[in-house]
């Protein structure tokens, strides 16, 4: 799932999405950033995103991530 929200900082954009997956958390991680790229990513127990579209069962995981471009 992408998601593209308001301008920012001039003709910046933020984009942001996530991507489904099964398995299991065993422990929780930060919020990693490439290097000066300014994208994020973090992964997530996926219980705060819409249901998926298919059925993981009850071990969903997403991989979450926010950048901006122009």
């Amino acid at each position: 799932m992408l998601e593209k929200h308001g301008p920012v900082e001039g003709s910046l954009w933020v984009y942001g999405g996530w991507f489904y997956f099964a398995g299991e958390l065993v422990k929780a991680g930060a919020r990693l950033t490439g290097a000066g790229s300014g994208f994020q990513y973090f992964f997530t127990d996926a219980k705060r995103l819409p249901s998926p579209l298919v059925d993981f069962g009850n071990r969903v995981l997403a991989v979450e991530f926010i950048t901006k471009l122009p």
